[in-house]
């Protein structure tokens, strides 16, 4: 358990955060930040640290603000990422929760303050913005980011709420790169191509590429392959072949392409639950943060060939 104070720290005061948000991605030389250690004041919970980070670099801060992140740090040393969102003004009040202090962000659903319940913070607007933010009051889309406008002629790109280090990234081509998109589910900074799992479709064509970017030491090169997507509670199977990638020196699943309408994209528009993937009965959990905003963007962009006159 940390004996550390709840308050503002230089980073260099808790060098193994430092070391894991580097390793994450998330520090390099450029970052500003400022660090908040908010609790806990009970053990019983298993964490030993919570910190909340407002980032205040040009390169983590945009239109809707700038990068916040919560970390929590458990008694064996294991640190998990389970909430990234675009705000500012993060402050940590004198309240506390469940032995946590409060916190309040700006974001572009107003001011919301943060109540810790034992293992996550809990989200909803302060009491003056009560009445305005009524119709959303669990702040269910905390977090979504999206860049771009889908439709335009430019690229566009969502994705949810960062959950232990990963979450789904939706895609659009724009019409200048002939339209098209993809669903990806990956690291939460991560470019397209390094997502562990990847959908891609033209527009129009019907099908989507299934690509399969995790490995598991059951394979073997010309093995089969089954891949199980479990998405609250059903299971979708995809059948392919095991191959040797000489670019990551890994046996990796080859899949068969899948139809745009396959009622995986339909469950995962309305994903609310839990996941896992499995390769031969090898099975990993997965969050579903982001699936939905993130397939409805793919399926969007594939549906329909653009109009000749816009091509």
């Amino acid at each position: 358990m940390s004996n550390a104070e709840p308050g503002a720290l230089e980073l260099s005061a808790a060098p193994d955060l430092r070391d894991y948000l580097k390793g994450r991605g998330y520090l390099d030389e450029t970052t500003k930040l400022d660090v908040l250690r908010t609790g806990p004041n009970d053990s019983s919970s298993g964490i030993s640290d919570i910190y909340a980070l407002q980032y205040l670099d040009a390169g983590n801060c945009g239109s809707a603000g700038c990068t916040q992140i919560i970390v929590t740090k458990a008694e064996d040393g294991a640190f998990l990422l389970y909430e990234e969102w675009l705000g500012t003004g993060l402050t940590m009040l004198d309240t506390e929760t469940d032995g946590a202090r409060d916190l309040v962000i700006r974001t572009d659903q107003g001011v919301l303050e943060g109540r810790f319940n034992g293992t996550k913070y809990v989200w909803s607007p302060t009491s003056g913005q009560a009445n305005g933010a009524s119709a959303n009051p669990t702040v269910k889309q905390l977090g979504q980011t999206t860049s771009g406008s889908q439709g335009s002629n430019e690229p566009a790109e969502t994705s949810g709420q960062c959950i232990d280090d990963h979450v789904w990234h939706g895609y659009a081509n724009g019409r200048r790169a002939g339209g098209g998109g993809a669903l990806g589910y990956g690291l939460c900074r991560t470019n397209r191509e390094a997502n562990l799992l990847l959908f891609s479709c033209k527009p129009g064509a019907g099908e989507v590429e299934v690509a399969v970017n995790m490995t598991t030491r059951r394979l073997d090169d010309s093995d089969p392959v089954t891949v199980a997507l479990v998405v609250d509670g059903t299971s979708f199977e995809f059948k392919g072949t095991a191959y040797y990638d000489v670019m990551t020196g890994q046996v990796e699943p080859e899949l068969a392409p899948i139809s745009l309408d396959h009622p995986l994209f339909a469950a995962l528009e309305t994903a609310d639950g839990s996941a896992s993937l499995s390769i031969n009965g090898d099975r990993r959990k997965m969050t579903l943060s982001g699936a939905p905003g993130a397939a409805a963007m793919m399926k969007q962009a594939c549906a329909a060939p653009l109009n000749p006159a816009e091509e």
